[in-house]
């Protein structure tokens, strides 16, 4: 049997007719930890997912999806509610009538963006489809108390 080897430049025991790389050395626990923060990684860049279209009244649903930073953030969050919003409403042949959107941008303790759309499937000639004025609903209520 031949003996193998690889790089001079590691540790380097024998155990019978074959050279392995010395683990003491800590050398594969470094590799771990580089494999580990790279899956990690491609993990936040790769992500978007969406809690599918749910009923929550007559002809009203909602959907919540989210989307990392890589996959491009709140746009495509937002982008994602609607094709699903429209593909819903397509389905009963009918339009998207947005009532109600929410996004919050990623942060350090939550990397991932996010959207909630509140939405109705309505006929084009519903007396309700007509031009839509959204307004975000907001995060804080600020309360100025005078005495």
């Amino acid at each position: 049997m031949r003996s193998r080897s690889w790089s001079s430049s590691r540790t380097e025991r024998k155990t019978g007719a074959v050279t392995l790389p010395d683990t003491r050395s800590g050398s594969l626990s470094n590799t771990m930890k580089t494999i580990l923060i790279t899956l990690t990684a491609l993990a936040l860049v790769a992500c978007a997912n969406s809690s599918g279209v749910l009923a929550i009244g007559p002809d009203t649903f909602t959907i919540s999806t989210s989307a990392s930073p890589g996959k491009g953030g709140v746009p495509a969050a937002k982008r994602i509610a609607y094709e699903e919003a429209t593909d819903e409403c397509t389905k009963r042949g009918r339009k998207v009538f947005a009532l109600s959107e929410k996004t919050s941008s990623p942060t350090w303790t939550e990397g991932m963006a996010s959207m909630e759309l509140n939405f109705r499937c309505l006929s084009p000639d519903d007396p309700e489809f007509q031009r839509q004025r959204l307004q975000s609903t907001p995060d804080k209520i600020l309360e100025i108390r005078q005495k």
